[in-house]
């Protein structure tokens, strides 16, 4: 028994390091993706935060449409196959990435990439697949902190790199570590048992959450979270760099500052959520607060002219995020049979990548328009902090 359990750690831990890696190699590119396009080409600030924006939008577009697939497929075949499927795909687009400097190659490369890979979201199905279900709520906090984690040491390489040896190296590094990653885990991550699903099951499959409006609510919530998080990533490092004045590796260290403290709240608050019976009498008063919160950090953002100013609000928000993204998966996988536990990690994953692509649509078309006045980043960051006071009445509602 103890060998077993031990087996399952070892597995564990080699998963979330894994979800670690990749995190960190996308990361590298994304806080730079504006700096990069108008590295390779000359647009106007306008047609470049649109081309920003539409960089950001392309891997979560064809990813919202194929993720219930590749878990659908994934509980056939196994979940390993689609860990490596994903980790090889994005080994071939971060290469290709190098190789084409023409904004339209690189926007149908990320399309590519969104629509092929899905590492997260099957690392995610295979932990809880394996683990047991009194340990999911620190699982998905562990991986959620890994994914902070690797948001955190991704931004400072990528600075790093890029400063020395400019950002197309950025995409052979990434891929190099993703291929490298994939070999490992073909070599030692086990794969997951396997099940046949019955006409019966695939019926009481396709009335899960049609009849209980508190799990579409939290699929909302998850939604509209996403959408306030990411209404920022279009012109979040063109005001760090114009506003604030900081360089490419203090913009690394203002992202860190976020993800670590996002990563810290997520690991411990999964433990306590895994150890004490009564979380649900505490936790919805705490999300409330984490959206409120939330919101006065964008606030900030939008008057602050001092770097320590913007650390100090970045932690602010870091620590929020995770109390929302722990709470509301919980809350979703709470009294979800097995046999819907892939689903709904699906239908979350799902609404969390549909929140990341409309809120960069938002946050890009919001952020052009507010060009057009003066103070146009006071104007976004306002309007993202109403946004968050509205998920905190709506989130409320939730029983």
């Amino acid at each position: 028994m103890q060998e077993r359990i031990a087996a399952w750690h070892t597995q564990a831990r080699l998963i979330i390091f894994a979800q670690f890696i990749i995190i960190l190699a996308l990361d590298m590119s994304d806080p730079y993706w504006p700096l990069i396009i108008s590295s390779v080409h000359l647009f106007n600030p306008r047609t470049l935060q649109y081309w920003s924006g539409a960089i950001y939008m392309a891997p979560l577009l064809t990813m919202i449409l194929t993720t219930l697939l590749w878990i659908q497929i994934g509980e056939r075949v196994g979940y390993k196959k689609m860990i490596l499927r994903a980790g090889l795909v994005l080994a071939a687009t971060q290469w290709s990435l190098f190789f084409f400097s023409n904004p339209w190659a690189i926007l149908a490369i990320r399309l590519l990439q969104g629509g092929l890979a899905g590492f997260s979201t099957a690392a995610q199905a295979w932990s809880l697949s394996i683990a047991p279900i009194n340990t999911h709520n620190q699982i998905v906090g562990r991986l959620q902190a890994a994914t902070a984690m690797g948001s955190i040491v991704g931004p400072i390489c990528g600075g790093l790199v890029s400063n020395y040896y400019g950002y197309l190296s950025i995409f052979i590094t990434a891929g190099c570590m993703c291929l490298l990653l994939s070999v490992i885990l073909a070599n030692y991550l086990q794969e997951n048992p396997t099940k046949k699903i019955t006409v019966l099951a695939k019926k009481k499959q396709k009335k899960f959450f049609l009849d209980e409006p508190g799990k579409n609510l939290l699929l909302l919530l998850i939604c509209g979270t996403q959408i306030a998080r990411w209404m920022s990533a279009p012109f979040f490092t063109l005001y760090i760099a114009q506003q604030l004045h900081a360089d490419n590796l203090t913009m690394g260290l203002i992202y860190a500052s976020m993800a670590l403290s996002m990563s810290l709240m997520t690991l411990t608050l999964g433990k306590t959520i895994d150890k004490q019976f009564s979380w649900h009498t505490w936790t919805k008063p705490l999300l409330i607060m984490a959206l409120l919160l939330s919101g006065l950090s964008q606030w900030g953002f939008a008057f602050i002219t001092k770097l320590y100013l913007a650390f100090g609000l970045s932690i602010l928000w870091g620590l929020s995020l995770g109390i929302i993204v722990i709470i509301l998966f919980s809350f979703l996988l709470n009294d979800i049979s097995d046999s819907n536990r892939a689903k709904a990690v699906g239908l979350g994953s799902t609404a969390l990548k549909l929140g990341n692509l409309l809120g960069i649509i938002a946050g890009t078309f919001i952020q052009a328009e507010s060009m057009q006045v003066n103070g146009h980043f006071l104007v976004s960051f306002m309007v993202i902090g109403f946004f968050y006071i509205i998920l905190a009445i709506l989130a409320g509602h939730y029983k």
